[in-house]
C-alpha cells in the first residue's frame, strides 16, 4: 500500500489535533521560524534538533497533518504527552513533507509523518522534506543537506 507515493512500513491513522497545533503554529508564524540545520526546538518541554531537507524513510508512527514545520513536531511533542519512556510507541521525530497537500478535511496543511524511530546514518537528502529528532531520545545526526544526489 503506497500514500503519497510513499511505501507503508506498518498500519497507522491519520489525525490533527486542530487546536493545539493552529494555536502553536500562530505563536511559531508570528516569530517568523524556519528550519534551520541543527537548530534546538522546543515544544512542551521536549526539545528536538531540526535537519533540514533531509528524511528518515520508514518507521512512521503515525501520519497527521500540520500547518508547518513546527506545528509538525508539536504533534509528536503531543503525542507523546503522558506516555511512559519505555513505550514503544512514543514518537522519536518527525518528517514535514512541504509539498505533500492533505486531503480536503484538514485544509492548508501537509503531511507530518510521526516516526518511531530514527537512526543515526539513515537521513537521506530530499528538496522537499524537513525532518527534527527528539535530543532525549535519540543522538544528534550530522547530516549533510548541501550535498545533493545527481
Amino acid at each position: 500500500m503506497y500514500i503519497f507515493g510513499v511505501p507503508l512500513m506498518c498500519s497507522f491513522t491519520f489525525g490533527f489535533r486542530g487546536s493545539l497545533a493552529a494555536s502553536l503554529s500562530a505563536a511559531n508564524a508570528e516569530n517568523n521560524l524556519v528550519c534551520q540545520n541543527g537548530q534546538v526546538y522546543d515544544s512542551s518541554g521536549t526539545s528536538f534538533n531540526t535537519t533540514c531537507n533531509a528524511e528518515w524513510r520508514g518507521n512512521d508512527l503515525q501520519v497527521m497533518f500540520a500547518t508547518d514545520f513546527f506545528s509538525c513536531i508539536d504533534e509528536c511533542s503531543a503525542w507523546n504527552n503522558g506516555r511512559p519512556a519505555d513505550d514503544i510507541e512514543r514518537c522519536a521525530g518527525v518528517a514535514w513533507a512541504r509539498d505533500q497537500y492533505s486531503p480536503p478535511a484538514y485544509p492548508n496543511t501537509n503531511a507530518c509523518y510521526l516516526k518511531w524511530s530514527m537512526p543515526a546514518g539513515h537521513g537521506q537528502y530530499n528538496s522537499v522534506i524537513d525532518s527534527a529528532q527528539v535530543l532525549n531520545n535519540s543522538p544528534t545526526v550530522n547530516f549533510d543537506v548541501s550535498r545533493s544526489p545527481n
